[in-house]
């Protein structure tokens, strides 16, 4: 018989992992990652709401992360601006262990934390962009950092997608298709949206519908590689047109190379063999890809730990995953572009 675990019972068994048994504030900072709330936002389509002020979590009123460890307040240096999902904003880990804090403090260059939860390249390439028009990335001569694949994969090879889509864009058609006077509940935070209507979409294990299909659609696979690498070419066109570096890394993921997950099979975590499929159906696809690509500046980073027992789902990782990400940008300094 399955036993399924609700998301707080998840999390505080996450937070007891062995992974943090030197870091005393996990139970802490779980606490404060659910009281987080999320908001519409044009483009974009979420944004962390801030201000919020805790122990392990700190967001601004623009919804962006605290980094810290910054050692230099020299304004000539050129600044690193990281983009990517949850990995890139620091689920699982406290504002000072992130990769940009790290980079930060490993490198003494002010970095910008632009991940979000949940968030894809081309959600990251929305937000880039409002940030070169709003003047919010304002002289050239910085460096953007893409992190990608985790949620491109897990989003795009859904079997009800069929080009691009945010992975909460099923759930705001299924409301207003079922809600069509109600607009309102659009305007609330979409992670409020998506809470009340997940369950109606995707309550039962029963369903005929495939969730996901990568691995039995080799047309579609190379459609997500594809667009994925497409992203990342935009993004780098963008940012060298504003005088800008731009460098995309593949991120690890549980189901590619061999590290240690033995320590989660107390977690019961579900869609494991599902999952797996994808990764290993898209992933050489985006290497190939990306590696042909001489335009592209690209790190691939999927097998950085094997062998080591970091993560903290299939997806998320301790603080000492984020540590062995800055241990390998340390060979890639010329991409890097140092000044």
């Amino acid at each position: 018989m399955d036993i399924y675990y609700s998301a707080d019972d998840i999390n505080t068994k996450k937070a007891s992992l062995e992974n943090y048994d030197e870091y005393p504030w996990s139970h802490k900072h779980f606490q404060e990652f659910k009281e987080l709330s999320t908001l519409y936002n044009d483009f974009i389509v979420w944004r962390r709401a801030g201000p919020f002020k805790g122990e392990t979590i700190n967001i601004d009123s623009k919804g962006v992360r605290q980094t810290l460890h910054t050692k230099t307040t020299d304004s000539n240096l050129n600044l690193f601006y990281f983009f990517g999902g949850s990995t890139m904003w620091g689920t699982g880990v406290s504002d000072k262990f992130t990769i940009p804090s790290l980079f930060s403090k490993e490198f003494g260059i002010k970095s910008i934390n632009y991940g979000e939860s949940g968030y894809t390249a081309r959600q990251s390439l929305a937000m880039m962009i409002n940030k070169y028009t709003q003047m919010e990335i304002d002289k050239s001569g910085n460096s953007i950092v893409y992190y990608d694949g985790i949620n491109d994969v897990a989003n795009m090879c859904r079997s009800e997608i069929k080009g691009q889509s945010t992975p909460q864009e099923g759930v705001i058609r299924y409301y207003l298709e079922n809600n069509p006077l109600d607009y309102s509940y659009i305007f609330r935070p979409i992670v409020e949206l998506a809470n009340k209507v997940k369950r109606k979409i995707y309550s039962s294990r029963k369903s005929k519908l495939k969730y996901r299909d990568c691995h039995s659609n080799r047309e579609k696979a190379k459609h997500v590689a594809q667009s994925l690498v497409k992203t990342w070419s935009i993004a780098a066109e963008i940012a060298n047109k504003n005088g800008d570096n731009f460098l995309a890394i593949l991120q690890p993921v549980s189901f590619i190379g061999n590290s240690d997950t033995s320590h989660l099979s107390s977690l019961n975590l579900t869609d494991k063999v599902n999952l797996e499929k994808q990764y290993l159906s898209v992933y050489p696809l985006i290497r190939q890809y990306a590696s042909k690509n001489k335009k592209l500046n690209f790190i691939d980073f999927s097998n950085i730990y094997d062998n080591k027992k970091v993560y903290i789902d299939f997806f998320h990782v301790s603080p000492q995953g984020n540590m062995l990400v800055i241990n390998q940008l340390k060979k890639y300094k010329k991409l890097l572009n140092f000044h």
